[in-house]
């Protein structure tokens, strides 16, 4: 089981997603998906440093940077036009409950980062949410509800007692990499403890 920590806000997390599932599939691991506020991770292990958009020197570099990993990965970046993910991220919420995380993070990112739509809105996330199937007055409730502000909080606390200090975060049991850009050592890893099992060969 791989173990992915996300905020729908982050860019690098969005072109993490943009291999994982297959390099999970190709490594014979399921992809567990575990939503966190990203604001509040950072604060609860002290990561407080300003946010990248609040440093126009780093800003434009981190831009440059991410087209050049969407291009490596053959996808669309657009821009955000709203920070806020709140409802978003709730929502992966009451698509787990229909065993359908992976398809509602798929479409959501889809929405945002491949097409530059307001995740923040009722349109964007009522349209993700009639695109699966789902009653959209139904799942719009849901987002703004107590108990998915509840299941939210629980997220978080969890991520943080497992060492989660930023997002994209992939972890496997005790071993942890944070940033897409780990994903190859992801794979190496993982790669060599299976051979390992099979072969009685140390990893």
């Amino acid at each position: 089981m791989i173990d992915f920590y996300f905020d729908f806000l982050s860019p690098y997390a969005y072109l993490a997603h943009q291999r994982l599932p297959e390099l999970a599939r190709a490594l014979g691991h399921e992809l567990a998906y575990h939503v966190v506020d990203l604001a509040w991770i950072k604060k609860k292990a002290n990561n407080t440093g300003p946010a990248t958009r609040d440093m126009p020197l780093k800003l434009k570099y981190a831009r440059a940077d991410m087209q050049r990993w969407a291009r490596k990965y053959g996808v669309t970046l657009v821009p955000l036009v709203s920070y806020d993910s709140s409802r978003a991220n709730r929502g992966v919420f009451y698509a787990a409950q229909r065993s359908a995380a992976g398809g509602y993070v798929t479409r959501l990112w889809r929405e945002v980062y491949g097409q530059g739509g307001d995740m923040s809105s009722d349109e964007v996330l009522g349209h993700v949410a009639q695109s699966l199937g789902w009653d959209r007055a139904e799942f719009l409730r849901f987002v703004a509800s107590d108990e998915s502000s509840k299941l939210l909080n629980d997220s978080n606390e969890n991520a943080h007692a497992r060492g989660v200090f930023g997002v994209p975060t992939m972890q496997v049991g005790d071993d942890m990499w944070w940033g897409n850009d780990r994903l190859e050592l992801m794979c190496e890893t993982l790669a060599a403890a299976t051979h390992a099992a099979r072969t009685g060969a140390p990893s």
